[in-house]
């Protein structure tokens, strides 16, 4: 029933808002009672006062009857309406069953990393949705002091009802709250129960303030609770094998009926384990055909592969062979000036038709770059290379031209040399391997015997002093062909070729 008053000279007059009826208070409310009224009780009399629909906070407050009505303009309304109201503050049962609806679906996506962070945009939404469903403007503070209500009045009723000698009081929208609860961990259940004990939630009275806390466990208890549940949890799996056992046993002594079928199922289960098993083996199989063709062609690609790299060094030894590297001459850009003081400086002829190509290798910015020779014969690189020692004390060194790989190798042999230079035996490197002797020896060889050279400075001891001379045998040296080429004198310009280290 909604009654307006006034201190106007309407303040006597209230409105019945079910069908319109305009009258006396007292007989209004008389009238709401005997015509509207669903139930006999006086459950259907209580009446819901909320201040005006402006109010920003329309806290709503039950009573049993109606007193008196204060200064302030007030509308009284039954707890139980099913009609529409034409005020933006009221709500009907469809708009509170579209409100609980709504809040039901969007609950789960409140959160973070979810469609609403917190709940107030949920609220700005279930806003939205009424407005777009029911054509009426509802604000989401309403919507949420709406739902607040709805709560109060749940737990008015339960209390109401768990109290003897009191009339039951249904529960509005109980259905719905009931889904909301199972979503919503803030409801409290009324029992709890854990490994221990069964709690059941009180509600705290007049005269208890507070409720006792759970009194916690320690980290051993918890320990030993979850020690014990796995034991008994393996207790009872070992009942239910030894029982199903004794079953499929009673099973075969009590017929032959009932042990057939037994027997049976349990046939019809190997049977099915043994298709299973032999499908799982033959796609094992297959995986491991694919596997060795798998293997099979990585095999013959390592094996392409260290061909072909084979094939490049040996090129690469190929191009490098004539060619030898200078270190210290000065720092001009005359071919025939460069080649004359590298003639001067090893003692020996050399001219401007010895050589293919002669250029400076490394960055341009830098000083002192050495310069590369390539020789058109590989006699000219050993007349060149026999004649080093003369460049003692002149501050020239000559090098042979090898790639990175053989650079290595010789660095770890020019170890070994060292040490049979300091056992005072003759040895040199070649071709990346160590001549002891007119020996030879590969790194590998010296790497896995290291005692090799110690060895052989032995034997090269008991020879010495048994006076027998060893013959070094060295390959006789082939005459150089000269070839009808002019000598420019002003030489050709030298060029400097790159970045390449050698």
């Amino acid at each position: 029933m909604s009654c307006f008053a006034d201190n106007n000279e309407f303040a006597s007059l209230s409105t019945c808002g079910e069908c319109g009826l305009m009258g006396p208070l007292d007989k209004v409310e008389q009238h709401y009672l005997d015509s509207h009224c669903v139930d006999g009780n006086d459950s259907c009399n209580e009446i819901e006062y909320t201040e005006d629909p402006q109010l920003e906070d329309p806290e709503e407050c039950e009573t049993e009857n109606i007193t008196s009505l204060g200064e302030k303009s007030l509308i009284a309304r039954p707890t139980n309406r099913g009609h529409k109201s034409d005020g933006n503050n009221e709500w009907c049962e469809a708009e509170t069953r579209l409100l609980l609806d709504k809040y039901e679906s969007y609950l789960k996506h409140v959160g973070p990393m979810k469609k609403f962070k917190r709940k107030k945009n949920m609220w700005q939404q279930i806003s939205k949705d009424i407005e777009t469903i029911s054509n009426i403007t509802k604000t989401p503070t309403q919507c949420e002091n709406r739902y607040k209500t709805i709560l109060k009045r749940k737990k008015k009723a339960v209390d109401n009802n768990n109290q003897t000698g009191r009339n039951r009081v249904p529960v509005e929208y109980e259905a719905e709250l009931a889904k909301i609860a199972a979503l919503d961990d803030s409801f409290e259940p009324e029992v709890l129960r854990d490994s221990r004990n069964v709690k059941t939630a009180e509600k705290p009275g007049n005269d208890q303030k507070s409720l006792k806390r759970k009194r916690e466990r320690s980290v051993q208890e918890v320990l030993m609770d979850i020690s014990k549940q796995k034991e008994e949890a393996r207790e009872r799996r070992h009942k239910e094998k030894m029982k199903m056992l004794e079953k499929i046993t009673n099973s075969i002594h009590n017929g032959p009926d009932e042990s057939q079928i037994t027997l049976v199922d349990v046939f019809k289960k190997l049977i099915s384990i043994e298709q299973k098993a032999d499908k799982t083996q033959s796609t094992v199989e297959k995986i491991k055909e694919d596997l060795d063709r798998e293997k099979s062609k990585i095999s013959e690609i390592e094996r392409e592969n260290s061909a072909l790299k084979e094939k490049v060094g040996k090129l690469e030894h190929s191009i490098r062979k004539n060619n030898f590297l200078v270190f210290g001459l000065p720092q001009t850009e005359d071919i025939s000036e460069i080649i004359e003081h590298l003639s001067n400086a090893l003692e020996i002829k050399l001219s401007l038709s010895d050589f293919n190509n002669v250029y400076r290798i490394g960055d341009k910015a830098k000083s002192n770059l050495p310069i590369k020779f390539e020789t058109l014969t590989y006699f000219k690189k050993l007349e060149v290379l026999r004649n080093t020692a003369k460049l003692k004390g002149k501050n020239i060194n000559i090098v042979q031209d090898l790639n990175k790989e053989d650079q290595k190798i010789n660095k770890e042999l020019r170890g070994f040399l060292n040490t049979a230079k300091q056992n005072k035996i003759k040895s040199n490197i070649r071709q990346n391997k160590l001549i002891i002797n007119n020996k030879e020896y590969t790194l590998s060889e010296l790497t896995a015997d290291p005692g090799i050279v110690r060895r052989r400075g032995e034997e090269e001891e008991q020879f010495e002093q048994s006076g027998t001379k060893r013959r070094n045998i060295s390959p006789p040296e082939q005459p150089i062909s000269k070839k009808n080429q002019k000598e420019n004198s002003s030489g050709r310009s030298i060029q400097t070729r790159g970045t390449s280290k050698y």
